[in-house]
C-alpha cells in the first residue's frame, strides 16, 4: 500500500505541474488525475482481490501500475485538448 499511496502523490504533483507548464487550471487537472487512478486502482484491486484472493507483495503492486498507466493515458489526453484549444 505505501507504493500506492507514492504514486497517488505523483500523480497529483505530476498533473498539477503539466496543468501549469499548459496554461490550464492545475487544480482541476489534480483532482481529474487523483480520481482517474483512485478508480481504476479500486477497480483492479477489488478484481485481483475477489479472483485470486490475498495476493503476494508482487501481486498486489499490479492496481497501482495498472493506475499509473491510466493516469498517464488521461494526462496525454488532457494535454491533447488543451493543445487544440490553444492553437
Amino acid at each position: 500500500m505505501f507504493l500506492t499511496k507514492i504514486l497517488a502523490i505523483a500523480v497529483v504533483a505530476l498533473f498539477y505541474t503539466t496543468a501549469k507548464k499548459e496554461g490550464e487550471s492545475p487544480t482541476n487537472w489534480a483532482v481529474i488525475g487523483f480520481i482517474g487512478y483512485a478508480i481504476v486502482w479500486g477497480l483492479v484491486y477489488t478484481l485481483i482481490n475477489k479472483f485470486l484472493g490475498t495476493g503476494s507483495f508482487v501481486v498486489m503492486q499490479i492496481p497501482a501500475l495498472c493506475a499509473m498507466a491510466v493516469a498517464f493515458l488521461i494526462r496525454q489526453k488532457l494535454i491533447s485538448n488543451a493543445a487544440g484549444k490553444n492553437s
